[in-house]
């Protein structure tokens, strides 16, 4: 793969786009704008705008329910999330006493874990808060176990990656990265995580049978949202301030290329093996970057 691979359409969205997520059935994706304190929805069959839905100030991170129903917006303007019935687009808001970082949902799609100064649990359907917890610094970055029962937690401060128990919020193991770990995420199969690092611009990938660090990849520039291809052969990380997608080849853990895509590239979601959704995020771009992956 070649530097520098051109993107090759664009969906027009609000501006300062951040996060990009898609609906466990492919159909419909999820645009979160800071700017705008909005949310684009996508028909992803068509790349065409359906709707906008108006949530909390500052609308960041996302995550959507596995069974399809909700999703979850962490607004970095207030302390409130909001949750989108993803059948009414009906909106719903949840004080949780902070200002929120990144979400992950269960795989029951029953809880919702909201990162900060503290862990904060919300039960999605009575949409209230039903727990937190303090981990000294507070945390970034989450993903959860495919059984539901531990998470790998990003430290707001230091240079570990967490890995707990959810039942009691025990920490098992804290695996040491490069400094100021922010993003991660979760191959398929649930063997490997991926941290993006920023003080050294690296990707630390992480075996989660041994809770090792398998290798630390140089990147171009901060890595933000990472996501795995479908196949779990490769993973994209977008870096920042970059226009880049930074390109791993996941059996050689070898950096392979970039692709071009956009101003200031934040978040990303595969649609399929031949092409990802980008979020632009510099306050000028009105776009969705649409990239080949082939």
């Amino acid at each position: 793969m070649n530097d520098n691979q051109n993107s090759y359409a664009d969906i027009p969205v609000k501006n300062g786009s951040r996060y990009v997520v898609i609906t466990p059935n492919g159909k419909e994706a999820y645009v979160s704008n800071w700017s705008h304190s909005s949310v684009t929805l996508i028909d992803v069959a068509t790349d065409t705008v359906t709707q906008v839905i108006d949530v909390g100030q500052l609308a960041g991170f996302m995550a959507v329910s596995p069974d399809g129903k909700y999703v979850i917006v962490v607004t970095g303007g207030s302390s409130e999330v909001s949750i989108i019935d993803a059948l009414t687009k009906k909106v719903t808001f949840v004080s949780v006493d902070m200002i929120g970082f990144q979400v992950a949902i269960s795989p029951d799609s029953k809880k919702a874990y909201v990162t900060g100064e503290k862990l904060v649990v919300i039960d999605i359907a009575a949409a209230k808060v039903i727990d937190r917890f303090q981990f000294e610094g507070g945390v970034t970055g989450i993903a959860i176990t495919q059984d539901g029962t531990h998470a790998w937690l990003t430290m707001s401060l230091g240079s570990n990656v967490l890995y707990v128990e959810l039942a009691n919020y025990k920490i098992i193991e804290s695996v040491p990265v490069s400094a100021y770990p922010y993003g991660l995420a979760m191959s398929e199969d649930g063997r490997r995580i991926v941290v993006g690092t920023f003080i050294h611009n690296t990707l630390s990938v992480i075996d989660t049978t041994t809770r090792k660090v398998e290798k630390e990849i140089k990147v171009n520039s901060q890595p933000y949202g990472i996501a795995f291809s479908k196949d779990g052969s490769r993973v994209y990380a977008c870096v920042f301030p970059n226009s880049g997608v930074e390109v791993v080849d996941m059996k050689s853990l070898e950096r392979i290329g970039s692709i071009s895509a956009g101003r200031n590239p934040m978040g990303i979601a595969v649609v399929d093996e031949s092409r990802a959704y980008v979020t632009n995020s510099h306050e000028s771009e009105l776009k969705l970057s649409v990239i080949s992956l082939s």
